[in-house]
């Protein structure tokens, strides 16, 4: 069976990448138009928050797919991973939030920092496939 989780996205991440795509445009539009400065700035707004609103993370058998956007999909091994703790770490990662977990794997010194909307649903199924798995609630 596969689930689903979506990203859990932040209201204030949204109002940033809308500012700084909006703000350089100003000046394009007022004083000197140019459909090309529109059109280009339109696409890097298009791509960042199509890229947010479809982050996904699936749960497929023991496998955890995480895809961003359109760009690219990782796959894990869930029986790999060792322990999940809470993090509000500003690391570049799949998130669209900072409420996030860190997922640190048996092979790995780098976590996978991920924020599932449904965080504990999240953690409860990676625990039903691998029952070694030790969540760190922060909380």
């Amino acid at each position: 069976m596969e689930k689903v989780y979506k990203t859990k996205i932040a209201i204030w991440l949204i109002c940033v990448i809308v500012g700084f795509t909006v703000v350089p445009i100003i000046p394009v539009l007022v004083y000197d138009f140019s459909w090309i400065g529109v059109t280009i700035i339109a696409l890097i707004l298009f791509v960042a928050l199509f890229s947010i609103f479809n982050t996904r993370y699936t749960i497929h058998n023991n496998i955890l797919s995480v895809k961003c956007g359109m760009f690219s999909t990782d796959s894990y091994d869930i029986n790999q991973i060792r322990k999940i703790k809470d993090t509000n770490s500003i690391l570049a990662a799949p998130a669209a939030s900072l409420d996030r977990i860190a997922i640190y794997f048996a092979q790995q010194r780098t976590p996978l920092i991920i924020s599932p909307k449904d965080k504990i649903g999240f953690i409860r199924n990676l625990q039903a496939i691998n029952p070694d798995i030790v969540y760190l609630n922060s909380k």
